[in-house]
């Protein structure tokens, strides 16, 4: 199934929003969640970004989110050995 935006729209839409709405955030302690909706701009923030989603989802259920982490340049990282099955 493809997505509603192409790739690399959600990241722009998201990275536009928050850049708009930083000013506003005062300062946030590293590490904090924005979870943003690309499409109202609305906007939660927190500790982790499953308690952010949920509480934008309950105000707007059909959010499509973008999330960025305060302090990293990005919010999530893998570190780790992944095996590779024979075939790939």
């Amino acid at each position: 199934m493809r997505g509603k935006y192409p790739p690399g729209e959600v990241a722009a839409r998201g990275d536009a929003i928050y850049e708009k709405i930083k000013p506003g955030l005062g300062d946030l302690e590293k590490g904090t969640f924005v979870v943003i909706d690309i499409e109202s701009g609305d906007y939660e923030i927190g500790a982790d970004d499953a308690t952010c989603t949920r509480a934008l989802r309950d105000r707007r259920p059909s959010a499509y989110t973008w999330a960025v982490r305060i302090g990293y340049a990005a919010p999530y990282s893998h570190v780790g050995i992944f095996p590779v099955s024979e075939g790939d």
